[in-house]
């Protein structure tokens, strides 16, 4: 059965009930632990009626994420690879050379069995299921292969095996027997073609891996198409077959990795994760911008009662006075006798609710010296260099 010679994207791109994209990119950022801008946005909701530039500022200047996620997984998947892993024939037998070469190098860029198992296998522990995939060459058309030794000198010999990105495999059918009767990987690039040229355009790859009816082979065919960055492609839009080819496979060559919901580790650690780097962050936000307590510089009064005449000192408060001398050298501030500096909150509610989330936070991980820096270093130093900036009054804290 050949493949058809193009399918409408809004097709192509259907989903699997099983598959969240929005999840799968959250949960893959969790479990990388470098956090881009656009990552921290989806992480880092904006409120309801708050300002675009306070929640822009939150999402730049929250805290930092401490990736012990990823960590975890890591571990437990090292854990259970720990153990050498033998590749063998499924019957028992003593295998030849050919496999004992595939366990040493089983990917084409050098990686052994082991080490894409180890990969799968967080995958499948991130987002519930991992992907091994396995090929092998072909012989060029018009070329037979006349004997093992004419296959080895072709190079036909070697099978390869790598990790497939579970968040790519956007569509899929399994059958009772647990293999792939069809599966839709997508992939986004951005391609440049040198330094003279623009990173102005998208292209987004689909590959369809299905058995033919007729035959009971693995076959696969390519689709592509080109937009603009900052265009959408219409779902009515047909997307052009630029390649397709069939496999000696009796299966489509992908092994799936799918964990019960009770080994699922990501869907216990991530929101955990996500939901600590929220608090963090609001408690950063907040004391960066003072909102557990707002520090306040009452300086005397500039215009006299009514009756009396203007000093030289009120009509120019900036004259007649050495702040720099009165300061002196040491770290605080000496105000006259009609300042005053305070810090204003109603009643002592906004602190209690401070502590509270503070006790929160340790409790989830939150070590005492981060709390302690977050607050020194931005709920005093900022608002009061702000303060004393804008009165252009010298200070030392």
């Amino acid at each position: 059965m050949n493949p058809a010679s193009s399918i409408p994207y809004g097709t192509l791109t259907q989903t699997n009930p099983s598959h969240d994209s929005d999840r799968h990119r959250r949960w893959a950022a969790l479990y990388e632990g470098d956090l881009t801008t656009d990552d921290k946005r989806d992480l880092l909701p904006r409120r309801l009626r708050e300002p675009h530039a306070l929640w822009l500022d939150r999402v730049r200047h929250g805290a930092e994420y401490i990736g012990y996620f990823g960590a975890l997984v890591v571990a437990y998947a090292q854990t259970v690879c720990h153990a050498p892993l033998r590749v063998g024939l499924a019957d028992g037998s003593e295998p030849d050379a050919d496999y004992s070469a595939f366990a040493e190098q089983a990917s084409e860029g050098g990686d052994s069995f082991a080490a894409i198992a180890e990969s799968v296998l967080a995958d499948a522990l991130v987002h519930g299921r991992g992907y091994l995939a396995i090929d092998a060459p072909r012989a060029p058309d018009g070329v037979e292969v006349l004997s093992r030794a004419h296959e080895d000198a072709l190079g036909l010999s070697r099978i390869t095996a790598d990790r497939v990105d579970p968040c790519a495999v956007i569509d899929w059918a399994a059958g009772a027997d647990g293999y792939l009767d069809w599966c839709v990987i997508h992939r986004v690039v951005e391609p440049r073609d040198g330094a003279r040229d623009v990173r102005d355009r998208v292209v987004e790859h689909f590959r369809y891996w299905y058995r033919d009816e007729s035959t009971g082979l693995a076959c696969w065919a390519d689709y592509a198409i080109t937009r603009k960055r900052t265009k959408r492609i219409s779902p009515r839009a047909e997307v052009p077959l630029v390649d397709a080819g069939a496999t000696s496979f009796l299966h489509v060559p992908m092994v799936p990795l799918v964990l019960k919901p009770a080994q699922w580790l990501g869907a216990k650690l991530a929101p955990l994760a996500g939901e600590v780097f929220r608090r963090r962050s609001e408690l950063a936000a907040g004391m960066a911008h003072s909102i557990a307590a707002t520090p306040v510089l009452k300086l005397g009064p500039e215009i006299p009662k009514m009756g009396e005449g203007l000093s030289e000192a009120q009509q120019d408060p900036h004259r007649g006075r050495n702040y720099g001398a009165v300061a002196g050298s040491g770290d605080a501030l000496i105000l006259g006798a009609e300042d005053d500096a305070k810090f204003l909150e109603p009643a002592g509610a906004a602190w209690k609710l401070g502590a509270d989330e503070i006790r929160r936070l340790v409790g989830q991980g939150t070590q005492y010296h981060e709390v302690a820096v977050f607050y020194r270093a931005n709920a005093l130093s900022r608002p009061l260099e702000e303060a004393l900036g804008a009165r252009r009054i010298p200070y030392q804290l």
